[in-house]
């Protein structure tokens, strides 16, 4: 939940949209008023970023566990 509420209103717009509301990407883009190609763009910086802050928090996770 925290990790979705760093992506921009936009990113976390089209990721709810589609991935947990199960819209497609025509119907996200008819709800957001935008081209699919936008929607498409926003879907694939959106789990860009997710995976990055993922691995992250892992690897922060995983170092701290060492430190101890």
């Amino acid at each position: 939940d925290e990790l979705i509420d760093t992506l921009s209103i936009e990113k976390r717009s089209v990721l709810l949209l589609v991935s947990v509301i199960g819209l497609t990407y025509e119907e996200a883009s008819s709800v957001l008023d935008c081209p699919v190609g936008t929607i498409k763009s926003r879907m694939y910086a959106a789990r860009r970023e997710l995976l990055s802050a993922i691995s992250q928090s892992s690897a922060s996770k995983t170092l701290g566990d060492v430190a101890r």
